[in-house]
């Protein structure tokens, strides 16, 4: 698991030391900087399963994960000096750590860098270098009557690209082949076994608060997909609808599901926004779906921007799911001279209670209750 990243002189950030625990939220106003903090991340990862370039002399700046365009504009803007390196550095839990030096030259595809620490063994050992590992770009595939294979790549997940291009031909082989769920503590309570078609289909009518069953089929080998929804009706009735003719939300958070459910013990998973296109009470049970699979073993960071989805977090230290200290939450933002981008950490009582009032972590609406009951 890694437990800090570090980043100097990279981006919007002239230093940022933050720590990463099993469930890490990343919260901040738009241009904060946390989608930087994900990059770097990716950064790294893209860097190491390049087979074009050593990694311990190169960094690849334009790739499948991540592209920054040009390495001269990865160095934060108020760099002293012409030589002032970008620098990151992960340490995992075995008090191991790697750094980068990245020298900010203006170059396309690649920049040059000098590596510390035993690369060897985090590229074999790491999550973030493992083939479990998944990261979900906030913008997802988007519904479809059928869905097309997409080539793949060296950075490809198991559901295909960033935007989980193949979730459909995922959840048609775990279907295909009775797989069960890797982690047995993710079975939902009303799923009758522990496959993960059951097993998606449960989660997805709990965090939808709806009762529908998912199924999927290749309908040509290796090329073409399909989902359905079944619904019900009052008589127990069964209709079967395609994505297109479900609420958007559904395919929104079906690679998100999928994902955790076939993600073994120790694997990592990256997700933006994952309560994109879910209503409150949706994005609130997403929050502790994401930290019931954090409890069970799956390092996970989220960027969001909403605080239904934080106040899933809460509720599950509330209720035991998850401790407090396997929760990080952090608030990206600008310090109080108006420029330099800081974190200010958000620690959490076992009751779900804030501990520290952090300005500006979720607090709209107690702002805009004060000004309409003045």
């Amino acid at each position: 698991m890694l437990t800090q990243i570090t980043l100097e002189r990279f981006k919007c950030f002239n230093r940022l030391c933050m720590p990463l625990k099993p469930l890490t939220l990343i919260a901040g106003t738009n241009g904060a900087g946390k989608s930087s903090i994900i990059q770097a991340l990716l950064l790294v990862r893209q860097s190491c399963k390049d087979k074009d370039y050593d990694w311990k002399q190169y960094v690849v700046i334009n790739g499948g994960l991540v592209d920054l365009e040009d390495a001269g504009k990865l160095l934060y803007i108020n760099a002293e000096g012409n030589d002032s390196d970008i620098v990151l550095n992960l340490e995992n839990d075995d008090m191991d750590e790697i750094t980068f030096h990245i020298t900010p030259k203006q170059e396309k595809t690649t920049a040059r860098c000098k590596a510390e620490g035993d690369l060897e063994n985090a590229k074999n050992e790491w999550s973030l270098f493992s083939d479990d590992f998944v990261y979900l770009y906030a913008d997802r595939e988007q519904p479809r009557g059928k869905y097309m294979m997409t080539s793949e790549t060296r950075l490809d997940s198991r559901l295909g690209n960033r935007s989980a291009s193949n979730a459909a031909f995922l959840m048609a082989s775990e279907i295909n082949n009775n797989k069960d769920i890797r982690i047995t503590g993710l079975k939902h309570v009303h799923a009758t076994d522990n496959t993960v078609r059951r097993n998606v289909s449960a989660w997805i009518s709990h965090i939808m608060g709806d009762q529908v069953s998912i199924t999927a089929t290749e309908t040509e080998k290796d090329k073409e997909a399909r989902l359905d929804y079944s619904i019900f009706n009052k008589n127990g009735v069964e209709q079967q609808l395609s994505p297109l003719n479900m609420p958007f939300g559904h395919s929104y958070i079906l690679p998100v599901i999928l994902a955790v459910l076939t993600a073994p013990a120790g694997s990592m998973i990256l997700v933006e926004n994952p309560e994109s296109h879910l209503h409150p009470g949706a994005q609130l049970r997403m929050g502790e779906f994401l930290s019931l699979a954090s409890a069970c073993g799956v390092q996970i960071i989220i960027e969001t921007h909403s605080d239904h989805l934080m106040n899933g977090i809460r509720l599950s230290c509330r209720k035991g799911i998850i401790s407090p200290e396997d929760v990080e939450m952090d608030l990206i933002g600008l310090d109080t001279d108006g420029y330099t981008h800081i974190r200010r950490p958000v620690q959490l009582n076992p009751d779900g209670t804030v501990k520290n009032l952090v300005p500006g972590f979720f607090d709209e609406w107690e702002k805009a209750l004060t000004s309409l009951l003045s």
